[in-house]
């Protein structure tokens, strides 16, 4: 009997240290940036801007204007690397005819500071909107809001209330928490989690047309958390179900159907 005591202290003992840790570092385990920096690609005439956000920080983000481009897109991207990773992003863009400003978030790329709390990425995502609608002159009717993955939420949030011309959200979930659950069953993830991203509740609050993308095959952001979200959302909206590729690969193997999805999508919202 005394073994069987000591046996489940020592387990329960190891179980708190673990669950500690991981409240103590959860920041660590959801956003991993790197500070390696390439210069923006030749051929899209980008322009390196530095973006003031209203706490302080300095945000690095290329700027990419078209000739006799009619919309802009405000891209967030995902929790690893910066945004020098994306280089396909800008020919996306380009295919679309695109005006686009990609930002990184503080601690990321050549950007200033560190993330610490979940209100610091929607100050950034304030941040860019401003530079658009208020340096740029740009009508918010104007104005995509894109983002993947966690970058999904951040525009989720930032399209609350917002007369933009369109939301796209790629492979991103309807809050994180369920993420959490997926990947460490073992963690009560509701209790320990300070980063939320509620993107179900917010999602409601979006009132312009929304596409979402997902891959059926995504093996980090299930499925199912895009249809949740989907269902939540208010009309005018579609939804882009792509067949191939995992969480990383899918926008690859299932390009030439995602880039006709997305373009489809913006032609039959034109004014």
């Amino acid at each position: 009997m005394r073994y069987f005591k000591s046996t489940f202290f020592i387990f329960l003992g190891v179980y708190l240290v673990i669950v500690v840790y991981y409240f103590v570092f959860q920041k660590n385990i959801i956003f991993y940036p790197t500070n390696d920096y390439a210069p923006p690609p030749i051929g899209f005439d980008i322009e390196e801007v530095f973006i003031k956000t209203q706490d302080g920080e300095i945000l690095h983000g290329w700027w990419m204007k078209r000739e006799g481009a009619s919309k802009t897109v405000l891209f967030f991207h995902g929790n690893a690397g910066n945004l020098t990773d994306r280089n396909f992003r800008l020919d996306i863009f380009k295919r679309l005819e695109l005006n686009a400003l990609m930002i990184d978030y503080r601690g990321y790329g050549k950007s200033s500071g560190k993330i610490k709390r979940e209100n610091d990425l929607y100050i950034d995502s304030e941040a860019g909107w401003y530079f658009l609608t208020k340096e740029k002159n740009i009508i918010p009717e104007d104005i995509i809001l894109w983002g993947r993955s966690i970058g999904g939420a951040i525009a989720v949030y930032l399209a609350q209330g917002k007369d933009i011309h369109a939301l796209i959200i790629e492979s991103s979930f309807f809050s994180l928490a369920n993420i959490g659950e997926k990947h460490f069953p073992f963690l009560p993830i509701k209790q320990l989690l300070k980063f939320k991203f509620e993107s179900g509740e917010k999602i409601q609050n979006v009132k312009r047309p929304i596409l979402f993308t997902h891959s059926k095959k995504d093996d980090i952001i299930p499925f199912s958390e895009s249809e949740m979200l989907y269902k939540k959302a208010q009309e005018p909206k579609e939804f882009l179900k792509l067949e191939k590729g995992d969480h990383n690969t899918d926008l690859i193997l299932s390009y030439d159907e995602y880039f006709e999805g997305v373009r489809d999508f913006l032609s039959s919202i034109e004014n």
